[in-house]
């Protein structure tokens, strides 16, 4: 069995879930399970989760992030996809407010920020109905103001 890949061979191999671990030669991307990194422990890239759906990290800090997440979105094509800033309310609700101010600021290019925002809304609640968490969703404070915004767009 090999452990060692390339970018695009690691995060098939990570799609398939056909061996419990993998690496590139680099140590650039490495798997571990259903988990898979960019760089280190502190840069989560995407993880499989119940279900088999992938939740993928949409926040990188630099081109070689990027590159990693789109060879792993690419990858998992097959799969339900979430982004990261999908699956949390906390980080729905501040990326929301960040385009509702982005909205209220444009002259021009209003409509394009209120259409993220939709698109995000879509994503988070897709997220909850995949979960069966919309119930859950309810005690949280930020869920609770998500849903408010929700009425304003």
């Amino acid at each position: 069995m090999r452990n060692v890949f390339t970018n695009r061979g690691l995060v098939e191999v990570f799609n398939k879930q056909s061996q419990s671990h993998g690496e590139t030669s680099g140590g650039q991307m490495y798997f571990q399970y259903s988990r898979i990194y960019s760089y280190g422990s502190h840069y989560l890239l995407g993880e499989i989760i119940k279900g088999g759906a992938v939740v993928i990290n949409d926040y990188y800090y630099s081109q070689t992030t990027r590159r990693h997440r789109e060879y792993l979105w690419g990858a998992t094509s097959g799969r339900v996809r979430f982004n990261s800033t999908s699956v949390s309310a906390p980080e729905t609700l501040f990326k929301l407010t960040e385009l509702w101010r982005k909205a209220t600021k444009a002259r021009t290019r209003g409509e394009f920020y209120r259409d993220q925002m939709r698109g995000l809304l879509s994503d988070y609640f897709s997220f909850l109905t995949y979960t069966k968490t919309k119930t859950a969703a309810r005690k949280n404070k930020a869920h609770r103001e998500i849903l408010k915004m929700k009425q304003n767009i």
